[in-house]
């Protein structure tokens, strides 16, 4: 069973995810990634090769476990992988594509931040409540 939807970091770009596994499409995305025109042209084994490539796969590996699906169904054949390794190779891709990554990161710290502050004013707030 697949699920498609699309990337939150490039309206462009479509997502298939596998949902057995949960993994996305790592070579539909790197097609429709390598047709922007500022990303890079590199195949998916090109950049498996890449020095930082193996780091970040063993690492995944070790987290996950089985970190590699190959699909043949339904139309949405392809190597699926974890989310973080499809957003990685996405971002090495595409400049543009990091970028609005690193945007939604920093909104994200952002309401973490107001979030924080509020819970502290929330226990202030309690704290002052008490001593009455």
């Amino acid at each position: 069973m697949f699920s498609t939807f699309i990337d939150v970091a490039n309206f462009d770009i479509k997502i298939i995810r596998h949902e057995e596994s949960g993994f996305y499409n790592l070579t539909y995305g790197f097609a429709q990634a390598t047709q922007c025109d500022q990303a890079t042209r590199i195949s998916v084994e090109d950049w498996l090769q890449e020095k930082c490539c193996p780091i970040l796969l063993r690492e995944a590996q070790t987290r996950f476990g089985n970190i590699f699906v190959l699909a043949n169904a339904d139309g949405y054949q392809g190597m699926y992988v974890p989310p973080m390794i499809y957003r990685a190779m996405m971002m090495w891709l595409s400049p543009e594509y990091a970028l609005e990554v690193f945007i939604h990161m920093d909104i994200i710290q952002e309401e973490t931040n107001l979030l924080i502050d509020r819970a502290d004013l929330d226990v202030s707030m309690t704290n002052l409540n008490m001593n009455d």
